[in-house]
């Protein structure tokens, strides 16, 4: 035979002597306050101890109208930090925000942004009469990135050529400028001169982008005077541009222009002896 049931033992307690039921409904009242009492202090503290919260939303690369817009449907406001300049970010967006997105704050809160005042500009100085590494110093100091680039060129190996933008052009900072160096001048070919007058000759270097030099005469050259009879490097040797090639033109040298007379120095000045007539 299986035991009385929790219920049915209740149901006899209920209904035995009026001691057991006054036992019964003083441990039902007395329950019944404890619970009404924990609800109460749940709801009293525990609500207390986290008031209504806001998350804070994104608000970085949204106008300020925009960012205004989406607190105010929060219940925040927006306040203004100082505007700064940004390489990317358009000119009156968000670009900073505080607290930052993700946080929790009451309702009525500000939020303050920075927007920004787009990228900043500055003027490409001019480095072109610089050596190469202080022109990339005063780049970078200006807020530039510096590329160096070669070129063959008529000035010497590693002077500047020229930049890319040209020195004075405003531009977004930072941004890259190129430095075009040079290579050193490009080579050209030597064109064959002999047997040409001496000046046919010049113009055929000065084309080439050479230069002529005479080194000598060759008096018992059968060629007519002043036609060149050699030269130096030959045809078809490469020189860096603006080199000379010595030629030796036939016929006799030129007579030596005569020397200029010495300026002939003034005489010293003398200096007059005043003598005092006596006094009679």
């Amino acid at each position: 035979m299986s035991p009385p049931s929790l219920g049915t033992r209740l149901k006899h307690a209920i209904a035995g002597t009026p001691r057991r039921r006054r036992v019964a409904g003083l441990l039902a009242l007395a329950l019944g306050t404890f619970l009404v009492g924990y609800a109460l202090t749940a709801l009293v503290f525990l609500g207390a101890s986290r008031p209504d919260v806001v998350t804070v939303p994104e608000l970085r690369e949204l106008s300020e109208p925009e960012a205004r817009r989406r607190l105010e449907e929060l219940g925040l406001r927006l306040g203004r930090g100082t505007a700064l300049h940004h390489p990317s970010i358009r000119e009156g967006a968000v670009i900073a925000q505080s607290p930052l997105p993700g946080s929790e704050i009451a309702p009525g809160s500000e939020v303050q942004v920075n927007l920004s005042r787009g990228p900043d500009r500055a003027r490409v100085p001019d480095v072109r009469t610089l050596q190469a590494e202080r022109a990339r110093q005063v780049l970078e100091r200006s807020g530039f990135s510096v590329e160096l680039r070669e070129r063959p060129d008529r000035r010497a190996r590693g002077r500047i050529v020229t930049l890319e933008p040209a020195p004075g052009t405003v531009v977004n900072v930072p941004s890259r400028v190129v430095l075009v160096l040079s290579s050193g001048p490009p080579l050209v070919a030597v064109p064959a001169i002999g047997g040409q007058a001496e000046e046919a000759a010049r113009l055929l270097l000065d084309q080439a982008g050479l230069r002529l030099q005479v080194g000598g005469y060759d008096p018992g050259s059968t060629q007519p005077p002043g036609v060149v009879v050699s030269q130096s490097p030959g045809p078809g040797a490469s020189l860096p541009a603006g080199s000379v090639v010595v030629v030796t033109l036939a016929g006799p040298a030129p007579p030596a222009p005569p020397a200029e007379p010495a300026a002939e120095e003034p005489p010293p000045a003398t200096q007059g002896a005043a003598t005092a007539a006596p006094v009679g």
